[in-house]
């Protein structure tokens, strides 16, 4: 019994040290495999790639398949890509996820006019990445291509080709701004199977097909509105300098119904200020108002360009918005003042973002009637305007 025992655990030992040799060998394999591609990275990159690659874990392989298969000219951007992905993306994406998005991105951006007038720095951190904020990883790249490339292929300059795919992707694909989407932070084909947004899931998805056709863009976004409740996001795309776009908002560049309120926000104020995303690594984080967990998307914080020239403070904002069964509706409005019209617009119904709403310029402290016209009757309602700088009005019917 004793010499069958012993036997037992001889032979229980052995097959330990079997296990162990091939667990040191495969580690040996595979420190020699990171030797064999390590020193054709960029020195910039390099230490980057090596930490990343431990992140990986077990995927390590998938990401270093993806630098050793792409084409030698592109390697820097695939190591770019690698040094500045967050963890979650190392542990999960494959070689062919990245590879295809790697010769998409550059496949597009080759065949755009204005590729001479875009530097490498602005392709690497605003055209290559596969991904804005924290939403689902979708292989885009090749469907936006061939969706959205004939729309713009004969437009010479990327902000007209943004304003342009701004217009029209939104039928093409069947999606625009709803508040009854299943989450805020979709992914394009998210958005595309739920067939609406917010306005951060529109804005991923014309970011990305502005990235799919060439064109550097970014996420841009508040946390809180200075004076009115609600965050905001939206899209800023590179035409010799950063424009802004309301996505699904078709319209020039730089004109939208929040340009004066991005102009109140607040440099030194992190709740109120305005933040852009960017895939390469910052030192600040970007507020996803949607889950302020999220510590791993980077940014910049670029208030000073929107803080221009306020309101005169003798001036209030006052904006309308008309609900009918609890819903928002678009109905024709006058303002007037001691029976003269002032002004006259229609106001934002649901397909309109959240915090959309008809705008008009007036004086504090005074007495206005509004004029809402009706399928049947022109219903007149008068507001008594204060002193505070923004003023909103919701009207019942």
């Amino acid at each position: 019994m004793n010499k069958l025992l012993k036997l037992l655990i001889l032979i229980n030992f052995s097959t330990l040290l079997i296990i162990s040799a091939k667990h040191c060998s495969s580690s040996i394999n595979q420190n020699k495999e990171h030797g064999d591609i390590i020193p054709q990275i960029s020195a910039a990159y390099r230490q980057d790639v090596k930490d990343a690659l431990l992140k990986a874990g077990t995927n390590a392989q998938e990401i270093l398949d993806f630098i050793r298969k792409c084409q030698p000219h592109h390697q820097e951007s695939a190591a770019f890509l690698v040094a500045n992905m967050p963890a979650r993306d190392l542990k999960n994406l494959t070689s062919k996820f990245l590879l295809d998005n790697l010769n998409w991105a550059y496949k597009a951006f080759n065949q755009s006019p204005w590729k001479n007038e875009i530097s490498k720095e602005l392709f690497l951190n605003y055209i290559l990445p596969y991904a804005n904020v924290n939403e689902r990883r979708d292989n885009w790249r090749e469907d936006f291509y061939t969706k959205f490339r004939p729309l713009v292929k004969n437009i010479q300059q990327p902000g007209s080709a943004a304003v342009k795919l701004n217009q029209k992707i939104w039928d093409i694909i069947n999606v625009h701004y709803t508040t009854e989407r299943p989450k805020p932070d979709q992914s394009p084909f998210e958005s595309i199977q739920a067939q609406g947004a917010s306005c951060t899931g529109l804005s991923i998805i014309l970011i990305d097909a502005c990235r799919a056709v060439g064109i550097p863009a970014r996420f841009v976004g508040i946390p809180e509105w200075v004076y009115v409740r609600g965050n905001h996001s939206w899209v800023e795309v590179w035409d010799q300098e950063w424009h802004y776009l309301g996505a699904g908002e078709p319209g020039p560049l730089n004109q939208t119904w929040f340009t004066d309120r991005a102009k109140h926000a607040r440099a030194q104020d992190s709740l109120h200020s305005i933040y852009t995303v960017s895939f390469k690594k910052t030192d600040s984080i970007f507020p996803c108002a949607w889950d302020p967990n999220i510590n791993y998307v980077h940014a910049s914080n670029i208030t000073a360009r929107y803080s221009g020239k306020k309101s005169e403070s003798d001036e209030v904002s006052l904006s309308i918005r008309v609900f009918s069964q609890g819903k928002r509706i678009a109905v024709p409005i006058r303002l007037l003042y001691n029976n003269k019209t002032l002004g006259k617009g229609n106001s934002p119904d649901t397909t309109n973002d959240l915090n959309d709403r008809l705008n008009f310029i007036v004086l504090p402290n005074k007495t206005y009637q509004l004029q809402i016209r009706c399928e049947k009757e022109t219903i007149t309602k008068t507001i008594k305007v204060g002193s505070n700088q923004f003023q909103n009005y919701d009207i019942k019917l």
